[in-house]
């Protein structure tokens, strides 16, 4: 019997679900993260406090881990390049990771996002933002996920320490 449309689709993400499953059980690594270790490394959130099953690439690309590394030891990190070449994600990528590791630390945090014309913020990166967040591995983070209209709010997070 063969497949199609919408059956196809969840049957094959279904088995690769399954696929990453048994890797991550083989390779231990649906151990709970150390998140002392991730405070200072965006990059390592970005590659396993995300569920890359089924995006593209499986990953952030080499350049971007490259890029996340080099914010906790510079602080400021200016990143030029055309369309699509995933500087929304990264900046993402960079609030989230913020967020998740100074509220786990009990830490006071804020996060300023700015951009050239408020349209960019509403249009592109909080809908990014939330995107990802639906994606972190709460499990592996220890925290419960974030609610919509709770904790992530439209263009704001709201926690208990930032």
């Amino acid at each position: 019997m063969a497949l199609t449309g919408r059956a196809r689709a969840e049957a094959l993400a279904s088995l690769e679900a399954a696929r990453v499953a048994a890797r991550d059980r083989v390779l231990g690594l649906n151990q709970p993260l150390d998140l002392g270790v991730l405070f200072t490394r965006p990059d390592l959130f970005a590659r396993e406090a995300v569920d890359w099953v089924g995006i593209p690439g499986g990953g952030p690309t080499g350049y971007q881990l490259e890029i996340l590394a080099a914010v906790p030891e510079h602080k400021r990190v200016a990143v030029r390049g055309p369309h699509g070449l995933g500087k929304t994600l990264l900046s993402s990528m960079l609030v989230l990771w913020f967020a998740v590791t100074r509220e786990a630390a009990g830490i006071d945090w804020k996060i300023v996002t700015t951009s050239g014309s408020h349209y960019q913020l509403g249009a592109y990166l909080w809908p990014e933002i939330h995107k990802w967040a639906r994606r972190l591995r709460w499990d592996l983070l220890g925290m419960d996920p974030w609610r919509p209209d709770i904790e992530l709010l439209k263009r704001n997070i709201q926690l208990t320490h930032g």
